[in-house]
């Protein structure tokens, strides 16, 4: 396995673990599973789903059902978010980001809690997904001091730049999994603008069919997709940036 310059600040924002399931599981369980999460998060938020009927006139409130499919669970120390749900799982690690032993270990946890008195449930789709948020001093006289897949203008328009957002999409044969990658200038929000924040959203997801139950084999899986989202990373920013991050 290759390894990679361990970072003692990196620039993530948020740091995720998703898994979808294959067929719905009941309501009434994820109910019975937030009576627990409750306990242990300082906020629960339902979440909904909305189903609109159409009508060639207008949309009238009648024509509008809601529904819950599961619950949204907030702590502010650690900065953790748990998503339960009918349809997946996921658990996110906000800034300030620890270390991706943390992130899986907790993760796994709340997973655990969550299955251990479930339905039986299939898993078909797992993911790993870290948001980095990159900041670079003004002035820049050329992101590919920076970036690797940074974005290019022709010499002849080259007055400047305000926004941009590229996606690519990576197949990775060996492990027969996707990686979307986006790069994306933040809008500025703070007068006078002394810096520019670049979003490298790195989503690494794979197809599978895995008993529930399972929970190792699970994150044996996982394990593979974050060590594929470490390549791609180092992958699309250079050396200057990697030591800004040491």
């Amino acid at each position: 396995m290759t390894s990679y310059p361990q970072l003692s600040h990196p620039p993530i924002r948020e740091g995720l673990i998703d898994i979808q399931f294959e067929n719905e599981i009941s309501k009434e369980f994820v109910d019975r599973h937030n009576v627990i999460a409750s306990k242990e998060y300082e906020k629960s938020t339902p979440i909904w789903h909305a189903i609109f009927n159409f009508s060639p006139e207008k949309i009238t409130k009648d024509q509008v059902s809601n529904s819950t499919v599961g619950y949204r669970y907030d702590n502010s120390s650690p900065p953790n978010v748990l998503q339960c749900r009918t349809k997946g799982f996921t658990f996110s690690r906000l800034t300030p980001y620890s270390n991706w032993d943390d992130l899986s270990l907790n993760a796994k946890k709340a997973w655990n809690s969550f299955t251990c008195n479930s339905q039986e449930i299939v898993v078909n789709r797992i993911a790993v997904r870290f948001i980095n948020q990159i900041e670079l001093n003004l002035p820049i006289s050329d992101f590919n001091e920076f970036l690797r897949c940074s974005p290019d203008i022709p010499e002849q328009l080259n007055t400047g730049l305000s926004a941009f957002l590229q996606r690519v999409v990576i197949p990775v044969p060996e492990n027969n999994c996707i990686a979307i990658v986006i790069q994306a200038l933040d809008e500025p929000t703070i007068e006078p603008i002394t810096s520019l924040k670049i979003l490298l959203d790195i989503d690494v997801f794979k197809t599978v069919k895995i008993d529930s139950k399972n929970t190792e084999l699970i994150w044996q899986e996982l394990e593979k997709l974050r060590n594929i989202k470490n390549r791609i990373f180092f992958s699309f920013i250079t050396e200057k940036l990697i030591e800004r991050y040491k």
